[in-house]
């Protein structure tokens, strides 16, 4: 089998050796397609081939992000580049900076890890025509990801897309070789953090500095100092797990650093109950995403995505009635989130909307109120993202850390828990059961299985999902415009609503599943059944 990238007039020494040591399956494998822009940008394992990161296939996405540039007139707004502590994020970033240098184009490159709601402020902040996060997020230590921000903020959408991919797929491999890396001049990114920071500080609602113990961890990320100064003015006494406090791209103790997997709770519940904490707050390695625990007597709850969502909006929501503000602003959510907290916005008379998965599509709704007296409030999806108020157009997990122990206050001077906060909401709204989980697919032709189960589930699954009758299916590939994605929807006679959609990042199918009813054990073995139903036709 004659290989690529085996040139050594493009390609260095290292990269070659390992294309030639490929196994035929890993070779197929690696240059199979090549990786294209999901709900989060570019994203994939790092290893030599056109569908791996590598700094060849980040050379050739920079090209065509500066061929974007340019084509907008936008050298002299420049781009604002970040990288996270992962494996070769810097080398990512400085490539970059390399690419824009080459091209004549303004850059902001910050040398040092910053977190992902950092960058996106930055780039509104200092004004730029766009903007690269290099960070796999919470993918393991082998990932990597490279997130294209435009000048509001918020991460590019398909249109932006697909010129970039465009510019991407014209690309010769001798443009490699004309563009030299360089050592980037770095840029000052103390005061942009400092201005960061006062503004989403600047979003507490509540004074109250009583003091309490819990536990933070930053997943050996990016969280770690702005997480640190928050805990501190808010007169917090915290504990970190030594094992998780510092930056670490080997995730040693959470070789899948996702908050959503309670595994990953293990040191820090263990130091809670050492400490007598009571709450436990955790970010993912490049601080977009949050998630929490609370004490329910000797024991701790790990809250889902959608738990925490409701829980930050009725905090939210009370929190302003009792400041006198009104209610003239946005609650949005994604369409595989829960619709409790959208029902609760709704009952204290806030505006809801609904969008595609993927914060890029939620900040359109913060984007398109600017100058005008209308305020984007929150925004959220199952996934533990959320984006409170517009000062960073994305996720922010440590704007979100500020608001929980905002609540926790809150609720506290009320003799309430978090959970007894979720069991009021539950008495007003009905309860609201989850089963969500994911199909995975592998081999080569994985992506092909994938789009062959929603393919049937389209064909053979209409008037009825296996022998429950179907109240309403909506098919988002009819829809048109931003709302066009491939996702299906049913809502069922028996009171379930099913989402399926193809992860835009891995070779899985995501199910979201709800229940809503005054039953909570009739609604979970519901749930319990038609996911044994699902798995099964899927095998």
């Amino acid at each position: 089998m004659k290989r690529k990238w085996t040139d050594e007039s493009i390609y260095d020494k290292k990269t070659i050796e390992r294309v030639l040591s490929m196994s035929d399956e890993e070779y197929v494998e690696a240059f199979s397609g090549n990786l294209e822009f999901g709900t989060a940008g570019l994203r994939g394992y790092m290893d030599a081939g056109t569908n791996r990161m590598n700094i060849y296939t980040v050379k050739k996405a920079a090209i065509a992000i500066a061929k974007w540039i340019l084509k907008n007139d936008a050298r002299e707004k420049g781009i604002a580049i970040g990288y996270d502590v992962r494996h070769h994020s810097r080398d990512f970033a400085k490539i970059t900076a390399s690419v824009m240098k080459y091209f004549n184009i303004k850059y902001y490159f910050f040398d040092e890890i910053v977190a992902t709601p950092h960058l996106s402020y930055a780039v509104r902040h200092l004004e730029t025509f766009c903007g690269v996060m290099v960070t796999a997020s919470h993918n393991p230590k082998d990932y990597n990801g490279y997130k294209v921000y435009k000048k509001t903020g918020s991460q590019i959408l398909e249109d932006d897309a697909e010129v970039i991919e465009k510019f991407m797929n014209e690309i010769t491999e001798k443009e490699f070789t004309d563009i030299p890396d360089v050592e980037p001049v770095s840029f000052d990114f103390k005061p942009v953090f400092n201005d960061y920071y006062r503004d989403i500080m600047s979003l507490s609602m509540n004074d109250d500095k009583t003091r309490f113990k819990m536990v933070y961890s930053p997943f050996n990320g990016c969280g770690e100092k702005t997480a640190k100064a928050i805990l501190k003015d808010k007169n917090v006494d915290y504990f970190i797990p030594n094992e998780q406090e510092y930056p670490d791209p080997d995730f040693t103790t959470i070789p899948y650093p996702n908050p959503e997997v309670k595994e990953t709770f293990l040191l820090a519940i263990e130091l809670a109950k050492k400490e007598n904490a009571d709450l436990i707050v955790v970010n993912d390695p490049d601080a977009d995403r949050m998630a929490f625990a609370s004490r329910v007597g000797e024991e701790f709850k790990i809250f889902s995505g959608n738990e925490i969502g409701a829980i930050l909006i009725y905090y939210i929501v009370n929190a302003r009635k009792d400041l006198g503000l009104d209610t003239n602003g946005r609650v949005v959510k994604t369409i595989v989130t829960d619709d409790l907290g959208i029902e609760i916005a709704k009952d204290f008379g806030y505006k809801t909307y609904e969008t595609l998965t993927g914060f890029k599509n939620i900040a359109v709704f913060a984007n398109e109120l600017d100058g005008k007296d209308e305020e984007f409030v929150f925004g959220y999806e199952e996934s533990i993202g959320y984006e409170i108020g517009s000062a960073v157009r994305d996720k922010d997990g440590l704007s979100a850390l500020l608001y929980v122990i905002d609540a926790y206050r809150y609720f506290k001077n009320k003799n309430m828990t978090f959970q007894n906060v979720l069991e009021e909401i539950y008495k007003k709204y009905g309860y609201h059961v989850e089963n969500n989980f994911s199909i995975y697919f592998e081999g080569v032709d994985s992506n092909e299985k994938m789009n062959g189960v929603m393919k049937e589930f389209r064909e053979d699954f209409v008037d009825h999902l296996f022998d429950i009758e179907v109240d309403k299916r909506k098919d988002y590939l009819l829809e048109t415009g931003n709302m066009k994605t491939n996702a299906l929807i049913y809502n069922l006679k028996n009171g379930i609503k099913i989402c399926m959609r193809p992860s835009g990042t891995e070779p899985k199918l995501k199910i979201y599943m709800y229940g809503v009813g005054d039953d909570r054990e009739k609604i979970m073995k519901e749930l319990d059944m038609l996911r044994k139903k699902i798995e099964q036709f899927t095998k």
